[in-house]
């Protein structure tokens, strides 16, 4: 199940718009122009962002095992299968063409957008009110599969998506907060 759109011309693997692109802790380096830059990563890595890049390649489908933090040959596997279906070099180290393919920058984001969501400790994303994009729409496509959520899947994350992830919470014995993070998801099956 690989999802890759195509986004102004921009391969995009999960278009996580800046509005919604999250920060982690440590080695992120922040740029002058409000960009992000992670580290390469490799097999032999370990950390907080491995468990970024396994989480956002499980949630993509191209990645099956756990999402520990350390960069095994499954993690380069995946991420290989992804740069490949990208149109980059496939040799499944995460440089800065692949990061820019997972998050691309899209600019500023307009004023009074959502402020970017922490990860959760495993590294998936977090989703709340008001954000927006393809990862939406995949999440509203799973809520409507499980009997959630009616209607189309819009991409944007609003009172009836909110709604159905709160339903889907306490279906499975969950806090019905509707944020969706790492317990969400995993109940979801992603």
């Amino acid at each position: 199940m690989v999802r890759i759109f195509n986004l102004q011309g921009a391969i995009v693997a999960i278009a996580i718009l800046a509005a919604t692109v999250y920060p982690l802790p440590s080695p992120l380096l922040a740029q002058s122009n409000g960009t992000v830059r992670r580290p390469t990563l490799q097999i032999g890595s370990e950390g907080e962002t491995v468990k970024e890049l396994q989480g956002v390649l499980k949630l993509m489908g191209y990645y099956t095992g756990q999402v520990d933090g350390i960069y095994r040959e499954a993690t380069a596997n995946a991420l290989a299968r992804f740069q490949e279906d990208a149109g980059i070099r496939s040799d499944g180290v995460a440089g800065d063409d692949t990061w820019n393919r997972l998050f691309p920058s899209f600019g500023t984001p307009p004023r009074g957008a959502i402020a970017p969501a922490e990860p959760s400790p495993s590294g998936y994303p977090l989703l709340r009110k008001g954000m927006d994009g393809p990862l939406v729409t995949q999440l509203q496509g799973r809520l409507r599969e499980l009997g959630f959520f009616e209607g189309t899947a819009t991409g944007y994350f609003g009172d009836r998506t909110e709604a159905a992830v709160k339903a889907a919470q306490r279906r499975f014995n969950l806090s019905p907060d509707g944020i969706v993070g790492e317990a969400t998801w995993n109940a979801l099956n992603f």
